[in-house]
């Protein structure tokens, strides 16, 4: 009589499948050489004249948030790794190695969590640059900013950029 290894439930499967082709191309930065920070520089959100000039955003400040969005990209590095884990994950899968697949995908989450802790530290810092007039007029314009994401940058993303088309609060 043939054993045959447990066959995984198709819930399970689903649920790495999922989770290996939704996670945002955001997180697909980690651990290699840097990117080229000017398209971050010039699609964040206080980098937009007309919001920059609303909110009263001097050149120095803007130098200082620039400054601390230039030191997380650098951090994070070049996109790819976290593409690469979702794509090992996607070939364990394939190949019906589902423990290969459940390590690579506590991988990805480990490093998912980390890059959502920093992007969340990023924002923080950048609050505490506002002051308080500033960060209350901002979310009165914004609404949504500080939960969007300002590391996704629009790369392979058709979605609003940060501080792009956000509609008001009144709208």
């Amino acid at each position: 009589m043939q054993r045959h290894s447990p066959r995984p439930s198709f819930a399970l499967l689903t649920v790495l499948a999922v989770l290996v082709l939704t996670v945002p191309p955001m997180f697909a930065q980690n651990g290699q050489e840097s990117p080229e920070p000017r398209p971050a520089l010039e699609r964040i959100w206080w980098n937009k004249p007309a919001l920059a000039s609303e909110l009263g955003l001097s050149p120095e400040l803007r130098k200082q948030m620039d400054a601390l969005l230039i030191a997380e990209l650098e951090e994070r590095g070049t996109p790819g790794v976290n593409r690469d884990l979702r794509q090992a994950i996607v070939d364990a899968i394939v190949a019906g190695d589902f423990e290969l697949a459940t390590k690579k995908s506590e991988e990805l989450r480990t490093a998912v969590v980390e890059l959502g802790k920093r992007e969340i530290e990023l924002k923080i810092e950048v609050a505490k640059l506002l002051g308080d007039a500033k960060r209350k007029a901002l979310y009165e314009m914004r609404p949504r900013l500080f939960s969007e994401s300002w590391l996704r940058l629009g790369v392979g993303s058709s979605r609003t950029r940060p501080g792009g088309d956000v509609p008001k609060r009144d709208q």
